[in-house]
């Protein structure tokens, strides 16, 4: 049987569904063939070898009638001519993710391009795809993203390896103890200022609901109610009436004279 590499035949390497439905052969020159070949031996074999298992391979080699079909890139590195490059689906390989085969060739392997594919709003990602570049390999990684409808490719800075298996990677100890006192003391202390913190807006309420009846009651007490004031015109009837009573008062004791000195004797 006719292989690239250890793990991948000239069948995978070629199969297409868009090759088959539309009767092309998908076959590639001696030239190409190194090119997957250098691919197939520096990146993907190592892969098989970290995890165990071969790895689904969702697409590999396109010749020219194909890419067009598909609507790849003109420059496409899956056309091997420039490199070569092919398509990882974690996905359909049990026990590994995308993200798992993304983050070991971001760490293990030389690549010229590594991309996240199809990455979802949930985090998933549809497949990686990876190519190689003898003597020019640029470690570039990007992430492809659904905008509008359309497809966008942006710079990605990788993820943190997370691979406990790694000597310099310390494993947290999950084994059970009991609480330190310190910590104990801690977290009490932490409960106290929670709590204080708590009662500052009911203290700032109650402050300023007595602060709003001090001032109410300052700037409200009522005013000594005023002496009433008497209209002129009262007032000069009150006069009229005193003197003209006066006058009344003095003829009447005039007249009182005036009979008693003319008297008969």
């Amino acid at each position: 049987m006719n292989k690239v590499s250890e793990n991948i035949t000239w069948a995978q390497a070629i199969r297409s569904a868009t090759a088959d439905k539309n009767g092309i052969n998908n076959y590639f020159t001696p030239d190409q063939l190194a090119r997957m070949t250098v691919l197939a031996n520096k990146v993907y074999e190592p892969m098989v070898a970290h995890f165990g298992k071969p790895i689904y391979i969702s697409s590999f080699f396109r010749n020219k009638k194909v890419n067009e079909l598909i609507g790849g890139a003109t420059n496409s590195q899956h056309m091997a001519n420039s490199g070569a490059a092919m398509d990882l689906d974690g996905d359909m390989t049990p026990g590994v993710t995308n993200k798992d085969i993304f983050i070991y060739l971001q760490y293990h392997s030389d690549f010229d391009q590594l991309i996240l594919e199809n990455v979802k709003p949930d985090g998933s990602v549809a497949w990686v795809h990876v190519s190689y570049k003898e003597g020019a390999n640029r470690k570039e990684m990007l992430r492809m993203i659904i905008v509008d409808g359309h497809s966008t490719y942006e710079r990605f800075e990788g993820f943190a390896e997370v691979d406990t298996t790694a000597p310099d990677i310390q494993v947290p100890n999950t084994t059970t103890s009991e609480p330190s006192t310190d910590s104990s003391v801690q977290n009490i202390l932490l409960i106290i200022i929670i709590a204080l913190i708590a009662t500052i807006p009911i203290v700032l309420v109650l402050l300023y609901k007595r602060l709003k009846k001090f001032f109410t009651d300052l700037f409200n007490k009522k005013k000594p109610q005023d002496k009433v004031k008497i209209p002129d015109w009262v007032q000069f009837k009150i006069n009229f009436v005193t003197i003209y009573k006066l006058i009344k008062r003095l003829f009447k004791r005039r007249n009182h004279v005036f009979k008693k000195d003319t008297r008969v004797v």
